[in-house]
């Protein structure tokens, strides 16, 4: 099994994609790391569908601003 970090957070494109890598069984996901939660619509703060797909999943989730 390989260990390893997902780095994404582009809409769910990113959530499918992790979707994928833990379903293959060939990937252990140690932690994803993923925008900050920003205003949405109504200037209401939301997490990316990754962030909450690894709250969902109890993956550890690191949101950066910036690298």
């Amino acid at each position: 099994m390989i260990s390893l970090v997902f780095f994404g957070s582009f809409q769910n494109y990113s959530t499918l994609t992790l979707q994928k890598l833990i379903e293959s069984k060939l990937f252990q996901i140690n932690a994803v790391i993923t925008t900050p939660p920003r205003p949405g619509n109504h200037g209401i703060v939301t997490k990316t569908h990754t962030h909450l797909f690894c709250q969902a999943n109890n993956i550890p989730v690191y949101p950066l601003e910036n690298l």
